[in-house]
C-alpha cells in the first residue's frame, strides 16, 4: 500500500462555496475540466472504497487501493463529498471549479468509545483581561480594514456596548492540523442516495454554551498531541423558515438593546425574530468587512505562529492559489468566505487534559455608533466591536464531566429550534434536530419516542437517546406510520422539563415526475458522463433525489456506480451514476423508478 504525506486539506462542511480547488491537470473535453486526488488516514496510507460523490448530477468515484481517485467532465462549480462507513473526512467536502490533480482529504476511523476528547463552546459575559498582541505580518485584522463607514470616522461616536445572549450558528467544520496531518473535530449524520454517494446533516449549536458537543477520542488514540492549528467554520447567513429537504443553516445572534431601542428596527436586522427590546441578527451583518452579504461563512484558523488577530481577504473577495498554514503544502487551494487567523494557545492534550474549549467573550461584544445623528437613534449602526470582532480562544482542561452547578431549584428550560426530517431514498430515515440550552447547569437531553400520539413523558415510550448531542438519528422506522418524539432537558440538580415534541409521518415518497440531468451530453470516446435523477413527491414542491434504475440502450459505452465494473444496466439504485464512451454513435441512458421513467440522449464522437 502506498503511503501519502501531504500538508493540507481545509476542516470545512459546506452547504455552499466554501472551498474551491487548485490548478493542475487539462480539461477532457471543451468547456469541462479534470480533478484527481488522493484519501489517506492520518498515517498517509490510502484509504480503498471511499466514494466521492460530486454533486449538480456529476455522479460519483472511488478510491482504488492506494487511495487514488479521478473525476472527468466537470463543468463550473462542483462540490466533493467522501464517504465510507466507520469513517470521518477532513475536509467532510470540498468545492472545485477549476482543474486539479491534488485535491486530498483525511480519513479516520469514528471511535464510538468516550471518555477522553471532546469539544465545547464558552460564551463569557463577564469582563476580563485581554490578552496582548504584537503580530505584524500579513494583513493584521484590525479597523483600517474594515468597510466604510467602520474604517472612518463617519460612523459617529459609540453610544452603547452590549453583550449577546445568545449566538446560535451552524458550524460546517472543525479540526486540527499539523505538518504531518489533519483530522476533523466533526462528526457527521449521513444519508445515503445511492451504493456510493450521500450527504450529511449536521447540528446547530448556541455558541454561548455547548457542552460536550464533539467527542474526538480517536485523536489521542492515534497520538495526535502536536497539532498546531485547530480550524473551525462558522455559517454567518440564516436560513431558518426556509424550506429546504435538510436542515437550514442558521445564523442568529439575539441581543437585549433596552428601551432605547425598542422602537427601531435596525436594517439587516431578523425582524420576524426580534422582539421586544431584543433584537436578532445574523452574524454576517455584524461583521464590520466588506461584501458581508455575499459571504456565507468564516474560516477562524487558531495558530501557534501567529500572536495576533489578521485577515487574508477583508475585503471579502476569494482567495485563490492559497496555502492556509504556515508551512510547505503540496499543494494550493482557493477559499470562499473571510479567512481569519487567531493566536493559538500551547494546548496539553495529554489523557489529563483533553477537554478543548472554544472561548468566545461575549461580553459587550455588540458596539452602537451613532452615524454621526445623536439625535436620532433610527439610522444608528450596530457591529461587533471594532477593536476584536472575534474574541475567541482555545484552552484545554482536564476531560472528566463538568462540576455540577447548584440550580435555583427550578426545571430547565427546553429545547429550541426543534426541527425534523424523514428521508425515503435508499434506506428510511428520521432525524430530530435541536439546540440545546444555553445555560450551565444544563447537564443533557433526553429523546422518547412514541408510534401514533405524543408521549407524554419517561414512562410513555421508548426511551431512544440520552446525552449531550443536538441531532438524533433514526434507522429504526417503519413506513406509513407517525412518529412522536418528546425532547427532555435535565440539569444538575436532576430536574427535568417538561419537553419538546414535534412529529413526522414515515409515508413513502411518491414521485409524480422525475428527471435525468447528464453532464455533458456530448463526449469523445474515454470521456465520461456524470448523471443525476431527481423529481417532485406528492408531500412537496422541492426537488427531491430519486433512487433509479439505469439502462443504456446503444452500443456506446457503460454504466456505473463507481470507477469499474461498466454496464448496459444498473439494478441496484442510486441518484447519481456515471457513464464511459467506449464506440462512436448515439445512445439513450434512462433512469426508472417504479411506474416512471425519464431519458437523455448521449452523443459520442470520435
Amino acid at each position: 500500500m502506498k503511503k501519502y504525506r501531504f500538508a493540507h486539506v481545509v476542516v470545512a462542511i459546506a452547504l455552499m462555496s466554501l472551498i474551491s480547488g487548485c490548478f493542475g491537470i487539462s480539461s477532457t473535453a471543451p468547456g469541462t475540466y479534470s480533478v484527481s486526488g488522493i484519501v489517506v488516514d492520518s498515517d498517509g496510507n490510502g484509504i480503498e472504497d471511499v466514494t466521492l460523490a460530486f454533486f449538480k448530477g456529476f455522479g460519483t468515484a472511488k478510491t482504488n487501493s492506494a487511495g487514488e481517485w479521478r473525476k472527468n467532465g466537470l463543468r463550473g462549480t462542483v462540490k466533493i463529498s467522501p464517504s465510507k462507513d466507520g469513517y470521518v473526512f477532513a475536509p467532510s467536502s470540498c468545492e472545485v471549479s477549476v482543474p486539479s490533480d491534488s485535491v486530498y482529504f483525511t480519513g479516520s476511523n469514528s471511535v464510538a468509545a468516550k471518555g477522553r476528547m471532546k469539544v465545547s463552546f464558552v460564551g463569557n459575559t463577564e469582563p476580563r483581561v485581554q490578552s496582548r498582541v504584537t503580530m505584524d505580518d500579513l494583513t493584521p485584522f484590525d479597523p483600517s480594514v474594515y468597510a466604510p463607514p467602520f474604517n472612518n470616522e463617519l460612523k459617529g461616536n459609540l453610544v452603547g456596548n452590549y453583550t449577546p445572549h445568545s449566538v446560535i450558528g451552524s458550524i460546517f467544520g472543525m479540526g486540527v492540523a499539523s505538518p504531518n496531518y489533519r483530522l476533523p473535530l466533526s462528526l457527521t449524520y449521513g444519508v445515503a442516495t445511492g451504493p456510493s454517494s450521500g450527504f450529511g446533516l449536521l447540528p446547530v449549536f448556541d455558541l454561548a454554551l455547548a457542552k460536550d458537543i464533539i467527542y474526538a477520542d480517536y485523536l489521542l488514540e492515534h497520538g495526535r498531541y502536536d497539532f498546531t492549528v485547530v480550524e473551525m467554520h462558522i455559517w454567518t447567513h440564516d436560513y431558518d423558515g426556509e424550506n429546504w429537504t435538510t436542515f437550514p443553516p442558521l445564523s442568529q445572534v439575539y441581543i437585549d438593546l433596552g428601551d432605547k431601542y425598542s422602537d427601531v428596527s435596525f436594517p439587516n436586522e431578523l425582524r420576524d425574530k426580534s422582539h421586544g427590546t431584543v433584537h436578532v441578527f445574523q452574524l454576517a451583518d455584524l461583521i464590520p468587512l466588506g461584501k458581508k452579504d455575499q459571504i456565507g461563512s468564516v474560516r477562524l484558523a487558531f495558530d501557534h505562529t501567529v500572536d495576533r488577530p489578521y485577515i487574508v481577504n477583508p475585503d471579502g473577495s476569494y482567495v485563490s492559489d492559497f496555502n492556509p498554514y504556515f508551512w510547505d503544502c503540496g499543494t494550493r487551494i482557493g477559499l470562499a468566505g473571510y479567512v481569519i487567523y487567531l493566536p493559538g494557545l500551547d494546548l496539553d492534550l495529554s489523557s489529563e487534559s483533553a477537554h478543548l474549549i472554544f472561548d468566545w467573550d461575549l461580553f459587550e461584544l455588540i458596539e452602537v455608533y451613532d452615524n454621526g445623528t445623536p439625535d436620532d437613534v433610527t439610522d444608528d449602526l450596530i457591529t461587533l466591536r471594532l477593536d476584536n470582532p472575534f474574541p475567541i480562544t482555545l484552552r484545554a482542561e482536564p476531560y472528566g464531566e463538568w462540576e455540577p452547578i447548584s440550580g435555583d431549584g427550578m426545571p430547565p428550560p427546553d429545547v429550541s429550534k426543534l426541527d425534523i426530517r424523514f428521508f425515503d431514498i435508499i434506506d428510511q430515515q428520521v432525524f430530530v434536530s435541536w439546540i440545546n440550552p444555553s445555560v450551565h447547569d444544563f447537564r443533557q437531553t433526553h429523546v422518547i419516542r412514541k408510534e401514533g400520539t405524543p408521549p407524554n413523558g419517561f414512562e410513555d415510550g421508548e426511551l431512544v437517546c440520552v446525552g449531550t448531542e443536538a441531532l438524533y438519528q433514526d434507522d429504526d422506522i417503519e413506513l406509513s406510520k407517525e412518529y412522536f418524539y418528546r425532547v427532555i432537558v435535565e440539569d444538575w440538580d436532576g430536574l427535568f422539563s417538561n419537553g419538546e415534541v414535534i412529529s413526522i409521518r414515515t409515508d413513502p415518497w411518491i414521485f409524480t415526475t422525475i428527471r435525468v440531468v447528464a453532464d455533458p451530453e456530448s463526449v469523445s470516446i474515454g470521456e465520461t458522463v456524470d448523471l443525476y435523477a431527481g423529481g417532485y413527491i406528492t408531500q412537496s414542491d422541492l426537488l427531491y433525489d430519486a433512487a433509479c434504475q439505469w439502462k443504456l440502450d446503444g452500443d456506446i459505452g457503460g454504466l456505473t456506480y463507481d470507477l469499474d465494473n461498466f454496464s448496459a444496466t444498473l439494478d441496484e439504485p442510486g441518484c447519481h451514476c456515471r457513464f464511459k464512451a467506449t464506440k462512436p454513435g448515439t445512445g439513450v441512458i434512462t433512469a426508472t423508478k417504479n411506474d416512471l421513467s425519464a431519458s437523455v440522449t448521449i452523443t459520442v464522437t470520435e
